[in-house]
């Protein structure tokens, strides 16, 4: 399969590229959810702390998405 990966199209249509960690290509869509994620954690870290406990769940969550998407930019990365 030659298609899509992350967006980026392996037979030189659209946007591809390497990243400087090791010679793959890019993961665009994976780098702006990461960078979403993060703006989501600071963003549930300010909010007040009355939330019945919500706030925190959703910040657990947001946190085990973040290390999700880094892993599976790892991945992607080494294979």
């Amino acid at each position: 399969w030659e298609g899509d990966r992350d967006g980026d199209d392996r037979r030189g249509y659209g946007q591809s590229g390497y990243n400087q960690g090791g010679g793959r290509e890019a993961q665009p869509r994976m780098t702006e959810a990461l960078q979403f994620l993060q703006q989501a954690e600071a963003q549930l870290q300010e909010g007040s702390h009355d939330k019945g406990g919500h706030r925190q769940r959703a910040l657990d969550l947001v946190k085990q998405a973040i290390a999700e998407t880094q892993q599976g930019i790892q991945y992607d990365n080494t294979h």
